[in-house]
């Protein structure tokens, strides 16, 4: 008797459950976009860092020459160090420019102008030389001197 009830808790579940679908409609989802790009990764401790073509004095050269101390930021005294991070690609090219800290906008409008017309970089490396995209994270310093 005992193994007729188990028998017939069995295979309850499956008639009682069960379903019909008489629909052999199959779906078959669209093929992917040709124009759908997937990013590659971000590296922000690449085993060869990127660098400013010429290197950190060249890079401070470019500051210099390139920088332009807003007037409005001169009049009211605003000075500080502007924190930001940017991501060079795998072509040396500048993209993502954040601020990560900054002072005045006055003063992080122009930091951030300062990067986004930076020349190409030497993009960062893998283990393998494989060129990597990779976070680069730069302070640039804004201060003021009293020259009578």
């Amino acid at each position: 008797m005992y193994k007729l009830l188990f028998f017939l808790l069995l295979i309850s579940p499956q008639y009682s459950f069960s379903q019909t679908n008489d629909s052999t409609d199959i779906v078959i989802p669209p093929p992917p976009s040709a124009s759908l790009s997937v990013e590659a990764e971000i590296v922000d401790f690449p085993k060869v860092e990127s660098q400013f073509k010429g290197g950190p004095e060249a890079m401070q050269k470019y500051i210099v020459t390139n920088f332009e101390y807003p007037i409005e930021a001169i009049e009211k005294n605003i000075q500080g160090r502007v924190y930001l991070s940017f991501v060079i690609e795998k072509d040396g090219s500048i993209t993502h420019i954040s601020i990560e800290r900054g002072v005045h906008s006055l003063l992080n409008e122009e930091a951030r102008s300062l990067v986004r017309n930076m020349p190409k970089w030497t993009p960062a490396e893998d283990d393998y030389g494989n060129k990597i995209r990779s976070r680069v994270r730069l302070p640039i310093n804004f201060t003021l001197t009293n020259d009578e």
